[in-house]
């Protein structure tokens, strides 16, 4: 059996002076906050026997949390933080105190007390994809870490979803999340992903929650940075586009000797096809005359297919035809985790080239992440 102790923080600066604290990283705890944590972990102790590690999240007043939890409790482990232990991200409403939010941001200040989830607030992290982040870590503490208790800090709106996510109840559910609360739960009681595909490269498996069902990819390798772009790219996209699968997490985990890629995304019924995560790109010659027609698919979300024609004098033969696959860099040679997506089609007529045209398979997903970093200012 794995239990995982869930622990919220104890006040922090940010919570006394009514700032909505998000994904802030700027308080620390209160004095008042530090007493909190010494009195619940003493009023908690019983739970704290044999504690086989402690996470956090890597905000500082989660740390410092875990830090109190440790020292009080005695615990002969580390801190170990992870981001996605981190609290959910309240979007326009990050670094507003209440009242300020109440009378200038009225809408969306009545979405965040409304504890639920926070998908009408402009650039606040989604429901779906909080739970994602819920998922990735008991994904993580499933295949990475042997039966025992564990201690996890986090914040109130994460913990509410994990611990209802676990429990496999509404992860909205109303939950004790004051500041310091204790929370024991054996984490895979209810949670248990069903494996649809292994093999050497990656693995996927479906879990349907409370809330809906999601698809995890875990992959025996780095996500590379263009890999992760390319996620956040598809999520804009998918947004507008419903036909386009919403990557809801897509990060590295890496932790001790532990490290792999992890993406997870909505489940969609009849539609979803895993064999689409290795985004075939093929393309088809074919004759019709005196021309010949090139037709360019791809099963990536970022390629909507390409079609020309060729005009021809003689016969076309087989040789007469060279397709050569290559890298945004032009290295030929297959690298994992550097795909090919740069088709070079070279054509030649009685011993003449009449067509060399290269079809860049991730020029619309190119032009989406230069969108995404102007945006930015990067």
């Amino acid at each position: 059996m794995t239990n995982l102790i869930l622990v919220r923080h104890g006040e922090s600066e940010g919570n006394k002076m009514r700032i909505i604290q998000g994904k802030m990283n700027i308080f620390s705890l209160t004095q008042e906050g530090r007493r909190q944590v010494k009195e619940s972990t003493l009023s908690n102790i019983k739970l704290l026997k044999e504690i086989n590690g402690v996470y956090s999240s890597s905000m500082m007043r989660a740390i410092e949390t875990a830090k109190i939890v440790i020292k009080t409790a005695g615990i002969e482990q580390e801190v170990q933080s992870m981001e996605i232990l981190d609290e959910m991200d309240p979007g326009v409403l990050s670094g507003k105190t209440h009242d300020y939010a109440k009378e200038n941001m009225p809408k969306e200040y009545a979405i965040w007390t409304q504890y639920k989830d926070l998908d009408g607030i402009e650039r606040a992290e989604t429901g779906d994809e909080l739970q994602a982040r819920a998922i990735a870590f008991l994904e993580y503490m499933l295949h990475s870490c042997e039966q025992g208790n564990y201690v996890v800090v986090t914040h109130a709106g994460f913990l509410r979803c994990l611990y209802n996510t676990i429990l496999n109840k509404d992860r909205t559910t109303p939950v004790d999340i004051s500041n310091a609360c204790f929370h024991k739960v054996d984490a895979f009681k209810y949670f248990s992903p069903l494996v649809i595909k292994e093999g050497e490269k990656c693995s996927v498996s479906y879990i349907s929650t409370c809330n809906g069902e999601y698809v995890i990819k875990h992959i025996n390798r780095l996500l590379t940075e263009t890999e992760l772009l390319l996620c956040k790219v598809q999520n804009r996209v998918s947004k507008k586009n419903s036909h386009i699968t919403e990557v809801l997490f897509a990060q590295n985990m890496c932790l001790a000797e532990n490290t792999y890629g992890l993406k997870i995304s909505r489940y969609i019924d009849g539609e979803h096809d895993f064999q689409k995560y290795d985004y075939h790109k093929s393309i088809e010659i074919y004759k019709q005359e005196n021309k010949l027609v090139i037709n360019a698919q791809s099963e990536a979300a970022f390629f909507d297919g390409v079609q020309f024609t060729v005009e021809i004098e003689g016969e076309i033969a087989q040789e007469d035809v060279e397709i050569i696959w290559m890298t945004i860099g032009g290295n030929t040679e297959y690298v994992e985790g550097n795909d090919r997506i740069i088709a070079e089609i070279k054509i030649s007529d009685n011993d003449e080239l009449i067509c060399d045209t290269k079809i860049n398979f991730a020029k619309k997903a190119i032009d989406a992440i230069e969108d995404v970093l102007e945006r930015n200012g990067m």
